[in-house]
């Protein structure tokens, strides 16, 4: 299997990291499919892929089991069964434990696990029966190292790294693999103004972050490997 052959499902593409990722899977030939909750930004991000790659739009909010699950339908109507599915939908939340809005606790779970969970379900069926397929998760190295005023986005990634590694058990012998990949500093618009013009300059792109992924995954297409976790720091280290 090479590249051109894969069915690539990217959340959370309309911009960062997921627009960065489909833009060279699609360059590479592979059917790109990429979702968001903002039409209009997918419509963008289309329009910078360019209209020559095969790239197929579907606005979803990965934490809506309904839109989740109609999306992949859609997907099968047209005879497209995903091999890859890479969660990266995400918010973040920041601010102290104390006081932290319930709303925002309930948002941040929804959307980090809820919606890994429901993407992962949905595709799963179909790469079990192929007997294929790869799932990466976009974590942080945020489940390893403490970052002030960012306990409930730790935990949110923490928790889908703690059911990925099960999952990643019970589905190994059926030659599922699934890699979690954990980026370190990463200039998107989750930063503030005022730091991302402080950092921004040590900080890694999201090209870079999608250009490991994309060689991690061409590597996980060898019968009989697996990339289990990936880090990627900036040079300079952490913030």
């Amino acid at each position: 299997m090479e590249i051109k052959d894969l069915n690539v499902w990217i959340t959370g593409a309309s911009s960062g990291i997921g627009l960065a990722l489909a833009k060279i899977f699609a360059v590479n030939g592979a059917t790109t499919i990429i979702s968001s909750r903002d039409k209009e930004r997918l419509l963008n991000a289309m329009n910078e892929i360019g209209s020559e790659h095969r790239v197929f739009l579907f606005p979803c909010d990965v934490a809506n089991p309904e839109q989740v699950f109609s999306v992949y339908d859609k997907l099968k109507q047209t005879n497209i069964h995903v091999n890859v599915l890479i969660n990266n939908a995400g918010n973040y939340h920041s601010g102290k434990f104390l006081g932290f809005p319930l709303e925002k606790f309930d948002e941040s779970f929804a959307t980090n696990v809820r919606g890994v969970f429901l993407c992962t379900q949905a595709v799963l069926p179909t790469m079990v029966e192929n007997k294929f397929g790869i799932i990466v998760n976009i974590l942080s190295v945020v489940v390893d190292k403490i970052f002030l005023n960012a306990s409930v986005y730790s935990a949110t990634k923490s928790a889908v790294l703690a059911m990925s590694k099960s999952m990643r058990e019970e589905l190994r012998n059926q030659n599922i693999k699934v890699m979690n990949v954990y980026p370190g500093a990463t200039l998107t618009n989750i930063w503030s103004k005022p730091i991302a013009e402080k950092f921004g300059n040590r900080m890694l792109k999201p090209e870079d972050i999608a250009q490991a992924i994309f060689r991690n995954i061409e590597a996980s297409l060898i019968d009989g490997v697996m990339v289990e976790e990936l880090v990627v720091r900036p040079q300079l280290g952490d913030l």
